[in-house]
């Protein structure tokens, strides 16, 4: 196995286990490292297909890293904002997929405002 297989392979092992986490809610779609996690994974199967081209992976892939891409940025859009939860504490306001939530600093607990 060449070394663009054995990183092609990491890659799905991170896409694989990323849908994983999501499905057992270990993780959330709304988390900056669901998006992350995806774009890794999708970028090695694209690095892995650069030296072994499969069209129809390449454009999987390819979309995959797009989306996770624009996932990261447009659901993680936080402004400087301050909001308070329902326990007193100050939360940052963060705009996710048309809806505001005020998110708990440095925990991943949401709050739907």
């Amino acid at each position: 196995m060449s070394w663009y297989d054995i990183l092609g392979t990491v890659g799905v092992v991170v896409i694989i286990l990323t849908y994983v986490l999501l499905q057992t809610e270990r993780l959330r779609s709304e988390q900056l490292a669901y998006s992350l996690l995806n774009a890794v994974g999708a970028a090695l199967i694209l690095i892995s297909l650069y030296y072994a081209f499969n069209f129809p992976s390449f454009v999987v892939e390819f979309f995959w890293l797009v989306i996770s891409l624009f996932g990261q940025r447009a659901d993680h859009r936080a402004i400087d904002a301050l909001c308070m939860i329902g326990d007193g504490a100050q939360g940052v306001i963060v705009f996710s997929r048309g809806l505001q939530w005020c998110v708990r600093r440095g925990e991943a607990e949401i709050e739907k405002k």
